[in-house]
This record gives C-alpha cells, structure tokens and sequence, in this order.
C-alpha cells in the first residue's frame, strides 16, 4: 500500500510540473492560446498564376435613343426607368412639344396662304385672258368687215379703195396686237402659277418636315431591351463629374440620350498596363465576376488587346496610360446591365509542386511577409519567403510545411509575440 501512495504522489507531481512548465512558456511568449482563432491549412499543389484585371460590362450591340436632328433645342417630357424592361413600341422618350406645335400651325397657315395665293392668280390670269380673248374676237370681227370693205372698193373710185385697204391694214394689225397680249398674258399667268405653285411645294415641305419633328419627339422602342440612360455632359459642373439625362434636361439636336443594348452581345473592356498586357493574349480563358451579382461568375475569353497605349481617365486624375483590353462572355445573363462593374481573372502561368497557404493567412511586419502558424504550444509568428502571390493563393519558398495551419487574424497579443523573435507591430 505505501508503494502505491508513493506511486500515485509521483504521477500527481509530474503532472502538476509539466502543466507549470508549459504555462511558463506561454508567459515568456511562446504563444497565444488558437481556441478561438480561426484559421488555414498550409497545403501542396499546383498555384495558378492570373492576372486581375477590374473593367465594366458593355454591349457590341446596341438601340442609340437620340433626339431629332432638326427640331432644335427640346427639353425632355417624359422617359422611362434607368434600367426598366421595355417591349417593342413603348413609349421611351417624349419631348415637349410646345414649340414644334406652334411652328406646325404658323407652317400650315403659310400653307393655306399659298393655295390661296394660286387661286387668286389663276382666276386673275383667267378673267385677263377672257377680256383679251373676248377683243380679240372683236378684232378678228373688223378684219373680215376690212376684208369685205375692199373688195367694195375695187367697184369705187380708186381713192376710197386705198382708205379700204388701210382701214384693213389697221385691224390686222390690231389683230396680231391682240393675239401677242393674249400669249403674253397666257405666259404671264403660267409664270405666276408656277411661281405660287414652287412657293406651295416649299410650305408642304414645310409642313410636312415639322409634322415628321412632332412624330419624332415621341420615341418607341425598336426593339425589347433594358433602358440605359446616358449621361448628359452638359449638365456636369466642373469638378463633380457628369449625371444621366432626367426629366425636364434640355437636349439639343441629335443628343444621344439612351441606349437599348443587346445583352446577348454583352462583353468587359478594361484598361490594363504593360505588364498585364505582356502577360495576356488573344484566346485566353478568365472568368469574371460582377460586382451586383456576386453569386454569378462568368466566363469569359480574350478577343482583342490594344496596340497603343491610351489615357485611361476612369482612375481618376492625373489619368494614366493603359491598353484596352476586351474580354466576350460565353453566355448571356439576364441581370447584366451596361456600366456594370467587374472583374476578370485570367491565368497566366503555372506552377506544380508548390506549398501553398490563402493569402489572407499572411501578413507584413517590417517589409517582409509573416505568418501566424499554430502549433501545439500556442500560435508562434514565423517570417516566410514567397515564390509566387495572387489575391487568393500564396505559393511560399519557405517558412511553412504542408499540413501547418496558420491564423488569418493577428493575435491579441502578437506585439509580445514579435517581440520574442526580434521585432514588434508596425
């Protein structure tokens, strides 16, 4: 029985020393307890190196909604939804049309007044010509009488003969004065006529131009399709960017003020830099996801790279220069709408064999990336050299082993931590 007392007095003792010896590194700061930290297991596989690449979503084809050419400054009277559904022959776009109203209505009394003005001169020209035509039957009357004096006169004494000959000299001549007023006359009615009638040609064209205005101001859509409004640059004030139209904008002629795009068509562009662009090339594979709809990837395929580097403005000032970049989606999503923000994962290379840790695993102290790895005394920071880095995976040279796990947050105490192998937080 003593021997067993002495037995278990020893058990208890080595026990209660192991849990002193261990508390004991724990306060010198061996490590913080990793019960409650969540964490990431160091793996062996193969990293796929991408590229990132942040674009918008845009439509090859598409509807331009635009305001008539020549109907000059309008202003906008109703308009659809940013983003609605319309069906074919919905009322998109009206403009008020107050002002094309009152020019139609000046346009047909300018109308009304021309046919007037060809009535009137058509029966002018007309009562002319039947006074004219009436002498000249008179005319015509006293040359046969003339006619008829003469023949009179060859029985007569030759004096009353020649007076007879004269007098039919006379109304001959007052004949073909006759016959010359009454062509002129024609031609002048026939000149006044077509000069009315080239002045009602012009005020039907008047009068038709305006009429095709007043049909333009109600625009339809051509085709199904989701409203997009564009923006409407004269509305921006300097400094603060640029809004879409809206209700009661003025619009001048031609302004473009909606599109109708064909989402079957949609497609990324973006803007990347030398580096990315060397590493890119026609026919490679991405996928992307759009920021609205995060529970929606895409696929996506490289159609064209640009050659030339241009400004790139929607990284704000100073702009910088990039190559434009396209990217066609291999298959339509109903949701997408033009504008829309996302972003392109394209892979560029790979690499087997490699350790591979989640990048939100590791983290920076003095200019070098550590991790937080837990071991069975608590969790211990350890400096690693990385091989190759993407935002999700890290493959790492050294510093880790596969089957590690290591924390994606720092420990509360990671100053005392730091401290024990040479460093603190920055």
């Amino acid at each position: 029985m003593t021997i067993r007392k002495g037995h278990r007095r020893i058990a208890v003792a080595t026990i209660v020393l192991a849990a002193v010896a261990v508390g004991g590194w724990q306060a010198l700061g061996g490590g913080a307890t990793a019960l409650d930290t969540e964490t990431v297991e160091v793996t062996r596989g193969t990293f796929l190196d991408r590229a990132t690449i942040r674009g918008e979503i845009k439509a090859l084809r598409s509807q331009s909604l635009t305001a008539p050419s020549d109907a000059g400054d309008l202003r906008i009277l109703e308009m659809a939804a940013n983003g609605s559904s319309v069906k074919k022959g919905d009322l998109v776009i009206a403009f008020d049309a107050t002002a094309l109203k009152q020019r139609f209505d000046e346009k047909q009394s300018d109308l009304r007044a021309s046919h007037a003005e060809i009535s009137k001169a058509d029966a002018e020209g007309r009562l002319k010509l039947e006074e004219v035509t009436t002498g000249r039957v008179t005319a015509e009357f006293d040359v046969e009488r003339a006619k008829l004096d003469v023949k009179v006169g060859e029985l007569q004494s030759r004096f009353d003969e020649q007076k007879a000959r004269l007098g039919l000299s006379d109304k001959e001549q007052k004949l073909r004065e006759t016959d010359t007023v009454l062509s002129s006359g024609r031609e002048v009615t026939k000149a006044t006529v077509g000069s009315l009638e080239g002045k009602l040609e012009r005020a039907q064209a008047e009068v038709g131009r305006t009429s095709r205005g007043l049909q333009a101001l109600v625009i339809r859509a051509p085709t199904d399709g989701v409203m997009v409004v564009l923006e409407n640059w004269r509305a921006g004030q300097f400094g603060q960017g640029n809004r879409p139209f809206q209700v009661g904008d003025a619009a001048w002629a031609g302004a473009q003020i909606a599109e109708l795009p064909d989402l079957a068509s949609a497609r990324m562009t973006a803007m990347v830099d030398e580096v990315d662009r060397s590493r890119l090339s026609v026919g490679q594979e991405a996928t992307v996801r759009v920021d609205a709809l995060s529970d929606s990837e895409l696929t996506a395929r490289i159609v064209s790279i640009g050659t030339i580097a241009k400004l790139d403005f929607s990284g704000g000032w100073p702009p910088k220069r990039g190559f434009e970049l396209v990217l066609d989606l291999t298959r339509a999503e109903a949701r997408l709408r033009p504008g829309m923000s996302a972003v392109a994962r394209v892979g560029v290379g790979r690499h087997d064999n490699q350790i591979l840790v989640p990048s939100r695993g590791l983290f920076a102290h003095g200019g070098r990336p550590i991790a937080y790895v837990v071991t069975p005394r608590g969790i211990e920071p350890r400096y690693v050299s990385v091989a190759y880095r993407n935002d999700d995976v890290t493959a790492v040279a050294s510093g880790l082993a596969p089957g590690e796990r290591v924390a994606v947050t720092a420990p509360p105490d990671a100053d005392q931590l730091l401290a024990a192998i040479g460093g603190g937080t920055e």
